[in-house]
């Protein structure tokens, strides 16, 4: 009997660790945080890098998505293309992007939509210049569409202290 309570829970610490690494909550948190890494641009990257980096952020778009961003000039309702297009052109301009996960406030998902609520550092840097500088309330909004989680709505809001 012994010789089977060893090899049994750890069965049983990999089944629970694995039924909440693939949890919902889970792989909508660990989506958002690569959302981040994906539209983070290195200063000094290649064009080819960074044209291939921005055709990644398509594949967490949905079809239409809106953004309420500091930049007013990115900001509203707008399609996958027309966001994946702009990316692409400040990919181009930019010195560097930097947009860091400093804390996950809140978590909530149902059967078809989730919404991160979280705490970013953002930094957009164009001719040395910030445009974005600081740190946001970032609420992001998710959609299940044919099994995967698509970003429709991304609000960004000035942190308060």
């Amino acid at each position: 009997m012994k010789r089977f309570l060893v090899p049994g829970l750890l069965l049983l610490a990999s089944v629970l660790f694995a039924m909440w690494w693939f949890s919902e909550k889970q792989v909508v948190k660990r989506r958002t945080g690569a959302l981040l890494d994906t539209v983070t641009i290195e200063p000094g990257g290649s064009k080819i890098g960074r044209g291939l980096q921005a055709a990644s952020l398509d594949g967490f778009l949905a079809p239409n998505i809106t953004l309420e961003v500091p930049d007013d000039e990115a900001s509203g309702r707008m399609s996958r293309d027309t966001v994946s297009g702009g990316f692409r052109y400040v990919a181009e301009q930019v010195d560097f992007t930097r947009f860091t996960l400093e804390e996950v406030e809140s978590i909530s998902v149902n059967e078809e939509q989730a919404v991160v609520i979280a705490r970013i550092d953002a930094k957009v840097v164009i001719g040395s210049q910030p445009r974005i500088q600081g740190a946001y309330r970032t609420e992001f909004t998710w959609k299940k569409i044919d099994g995967t989680w698509r970003i429709t709505r991304v609000a960004m809001r000035p942190a308060k202290e």
